[in-house]
């Protein structure tokens, strides 16, 4: 991934920067597709991108960009056919005063998109993680804070995201890589990859971020369990279905049907920005099952980039089914280091977490495939009073 921004910088066509007459919100920068492709190139080579009118592969306007591949891992005796899935435009201005970034997508199956923005020729690169649920157009908006440093790319002088130093924006189907990561653990039902088409449309840079939560004081934000769901992966299960009851009402929690096929988990994995779970002495988690569930939360450190050793803590909760939303509250002294973990000072340190995993163990505890139904409202950290 390091070495595509020389190539991006020929692309001659772009779309020129637009402002808003919003003045709480004004559009720094907007593409919309409705003449060109907006100098976005893809960097797999076995895809095919084009620019599309039909109505419900549109979001906005007459046209959305369209890129036809099929999902896989980066291998090394594939590494000539770029990274799958990847589409990215160099930036033609700076945006100084950029502080989030807002975009439609469809999908033609259910996968995480990476969203990544680019400092500098060559350097350090953001991440920020969405869902996309098969065959929904989704509308979604990323302030700078859900923005990660990926710790495997080049170092970061300043130790931060430089607005006025991002010089490039990608978008990049982590189905394939998350697919090799859950068959490799085996612990995880795995479709086999297919044809994936995603449209992207409406991308606009924003002057100001997403409101924060009102939140009672000592309740620290980690995972809103809305549609579009953002910052989190669903791992395992079988015929995922996410959605709203009756009409989509962004306040309502997500309902997730699923299957779990026997000896296998379904997982919710959350990324969590380093340092976030500092002071946090519990966890509260707002959900429901409509049948006996047992729970895995899951707490992983993260090492040094390329370190195999990461030290993972968890907890059992143990779910009856309700009418109501239930609030679950984990002590952190409740997380125990994972048997087949090791971690050197042999203890959980909350400013290395860097993944919060949320695992239905319960096809492996009844030896028995099963049907499940999981509404998630939230999850908060509390800190210590």
């Amino acid at each position: 991934m390091r070495a595509w921004l020389p190539v991006l910088l020929v692309v001659m066509s772009y779309c020129i920067p637009a402002i808003a007459q919003d003045d709480e919100a004004q559009v720094l920068f907007s593409a919309d597709f409705e003449v060109d492709l907006c100098g976005f190139v893809t960097m797999d080579t076995e895809a095919e991108l084009a620019r599309v009118e039909e109505a419900e592969n549109v979001h906005g306007g007459t046209a959305a960009l369209e890129m036809w591949y099929f999902q896989r891992a980066v291998e090394p005796e594939n590494m000539d056919q770029g990274i799958p899935g990847a589409l990215a435009m160099p930036l033609t201005a700076t945006y100084p005063e950029l502080r989030a970034v807002s975009f439609a997508l469809r999908s033609a199956l259910s996968t995480p998109i990476g969203v990544s923005l680019m400092e500098g020729d060559d350097g350090p690169r953001y991440t920020g993680l969405v869902y996309s649920n098969q065959g929904d157009w989704q509308q979604y908006t990323l302030g700078l804070d859900d923005f990660q440093f990926d710790i495997n790319g080049p170092e970061d002088p300043d130790g931060r995201l430089t607005p006025e130093n991002i010089s490039a924006v990608a978008f990049i189907d982590m189905g394939g890589f998350f697919r090799k990561m859950t068959e490799e653990s085996g612990m995880f039902y795995v479709p086999d990859p297919g044809e994936q088409t995603l449209w992207l449309d409406d991308l606009e840079f924003l002057s100001k971020a997403p409101a924060a939560p009102d939140l009672e004081e000592g309740i620290v934000p980690l995972i809103d369990y809305k549609l579009p769901l953002m910052g989190a992966v669903i791992a395992g299960g079988d015929e995922v279905s996410l959605q709203v009851d009756g009409e989509p009402d962004a306040d309502r929690p997500v309902k997730a049907d699923y299957v779990i096929p026997e000896q296998t988990l379904f997982a919710m994995i959350h990324s969590v920005p380093p340092g976030k779970l500092v002071g946090i002495e519990s966890l509260r988690l707002r959900l429901k099952v409509a049948k006996p569930t047992t729970l895995i939360v899951n707490l992983e450190e993260q090492g040094k980039p390329g370190d195999e050793n990461k030290a993972a803590y968890n907890t059992t909760i143990s779910l009856q089914p309700s009418e109501d939303l239930q609030d679950q509250t984990i002590p952190i002294a409740a997380f125990v280091l994972g048997e087949e973990h090791f971690d050197a000072n042999g203890r959980l340190d909350l400013e290395h977490v860097r993944m919060i995993m949320i695992a239905d163990v319960s096809a492996i505890m009844g030896q028995a495939q099963l049907e499940q139904t999981l509404w998630l409202d939230s999850l908060v950290g509390i800190r210590a009073k």
